[in-house]
């Protein structure tokens, strides 16, 4: 029998709610819970993205889009957001940072190598103050460097010299931090291919790829993991070391000048 577009719709949400729902019972969030959460998100989806044209958003559109009572609609408008997400900005911050002390000639040695640096500024060169400010403008170099520090990321000798230990980040400090990454990923994804289905505007599909083998023996997946992890690593510095080259430095932030978020997302999967 020939499936209708519904049917591949609820095939295709429920596969993705499976993975979502172990997630969240694990987490210890009720269906309840979650069902408050999807409600709000709904209205504000519909309010915000799904007006028409030159005119006004209103409650009762939201109500037919969204399938709530117009009272049901009023009422989650009332409530405060469900989270308080902050896009993993101190993520970001620490990345940046880390972007620039591999890429930024003034924090290289003549081979291109990151250099140990000052902590503070000595007159005689660059400093790791600097280094935070070139890459983050607006972030207390003290709070980088504890993060840094924290994640493994750098070192600091008895002499306040900091040394770079790995150029990627990977947040350790706490489970909300890791969880606003997470989110953040997930979005991504789900957004990248809602643009690719359903956006009319879209000149050229954003790339999107799945590859994957069914026939792996159990006793290959070390050796699969380990070569996959060094393949997308390479793919990661390469892609954030020309991102950091076509984008504005913070120091050249123009307040009048529309900025983009753009990127990639890796990850390995098995089952």
């Amino acid at each position: 029998m020939k499936q209708t577009r519904h049917s591949v719709v609820a095939g295709a949400i429920t596969r993705m709610l499976r993975p979502l729902v172990r997630f969240l019972l694990r987490a210890g969030v009720s269906y309840g819970a979650f069902a408050d959460f999807a409600r709000w998100v709904y209205v504000d989806v519909a309010m915000k993205e799904f007006g028409i044209s030159g005119r006004k958003q209103t409650k009762s559109r939201v109500s037919v889009l969204t399938g709530l009572t117009r009272r049901q609609v009023d009422q989650v408008m009332r409530d405060p957001p469900p989270h308080e997400a902050a896009e993993a900005d101190r993520y970001n911050r620490a990345a940046r940072v880390l972007t620039a002390w591999t890429d930024d000639s003034r924090f290289l040695d003549p081979e291109g190598h990151p250099l140990e640096l000052p902590l503070e500024e000595t007159g005689d060169g660059a400093s790791f103050n600097d280094l935070v400010r070139a890459a983050s403008a607006e972030t207390p170099p003290r709070a980088i460097l504890d993060e840094l520090r924290n994640a493994g990321a750098i070192s600091i000798s008895g002499t306040d010299t900091v040394k770079l230990e790995k150029a990627y980040y990977i947040p350790t400090t706490s489970e909300a931090e890791k969880l606003d990454i997470l989110g953040m990923s997930t979005a991504d994804l789900i957004s990248t291919i809602d643009k690719n289905f359903f956006d009319p505007e879209q000149e050229e599909a954003l790339f999107q790829r799945v590859v994957y083998n069914l026939r792996i023996r159990p006793s290959a997946l070390p050796e699969i993991r380990k070569r996959i992890r060094e393949i997308l690593q390479e793919v990661a510095d390469d892609t954030d070391r020309f991102l950091y080259q076509v984008s504005d430095r913070p120091t050249q932030v123009d307040p009048e000048q529309e900025y983009k978020r753009a990127g990639i997302g890796l990850y390995y999967f098995e089952s």
